[in-house]
């Protein structure tokens, strides 16, 4: 019963956050958005965000979760939160973009690696993933513009020192085949249907 819950509700968070995705997308069609320290682009967005948080926090605490298991899944919200802002912002390439976009589709699909229906331990891939991703787009956005990533980071530390924690932790925790198997399939993200 808790595994048809959690994916109905991760499903609908899904959607609250495409919308959010739409509201941003046709705002920057108008004008172009500075971005703001720590403030959110609306309520939807922060509302998501503090509640897939809470979420994470109060599933761990119920298991009592190894700490540094919970850091790693804690880092969900301020991952996905980066993607979805980098999708949007216009000083990021089409081609990037479009493997943003795809680390964004395997952070809601509920069937990928570890099952997202297993409840927040399903995120722990979708985080090396989201953390990976970043880590090989940051050297090209950061010679387009350095600011492009901490403008849109709302974790609380430096971000890509923050990426290499979460990768180190997350060979750690997810084992070394994993990891690579998730490296191997990367490269052909935002490759599909060319």
């Amino acid at each position: 019963m808790y595994e048809r819950g959690w994916l109905t509700e991760k499903r609908g968070q899904a959607i609250t956050y495409l919308h959010i995705l739409a509201d941003m997308e046709a705002t920057l069609k108008g004008e172009i958005i500075e971005p703001k320290d720590t403030e959110f682009r609306s309520r939807k967005e922060a509302n998501f965000y503090r509640s897939l948080r809470e979420k994470v926090k109060r599933w761990g605490e119920e298991r009592n979760l190894d700490p540094a298991k919970m850091e790693y899944l804690l880092a969900a919200p301020d991952l996905f939160v980066l993607l979805s802002r980098l999708v949007t912002d216009p000083r990021v390439p089409g081609e990037m973009k479009a493997k943003i976009a795809a680390g964004l589709a395997y952070f809601l699909m509920p069937l990928d690696i570890i099952p997202d229906f297993l409840g927040p331990v399903g995120m722990l891939d979708d985080v090396f993933v989201a953390a990976w991703l970043v880590q090989t787009i940051a050297k090209e956005l950061n010679a387009l513009d350095p600011s492009i990533l901490k403008e849109h980071w709302e974790g609380d530390e430096e971000v890509l020192d923050t990426i290499r924690r979460l990768l180190a932790l997350g060979e750690q925790i997810l084992g070394r085949v994993m990891t690579l198997r998730l490296k191997r399939e990367g490269p052909r993200w935002g490759q599909r249907g060319k």
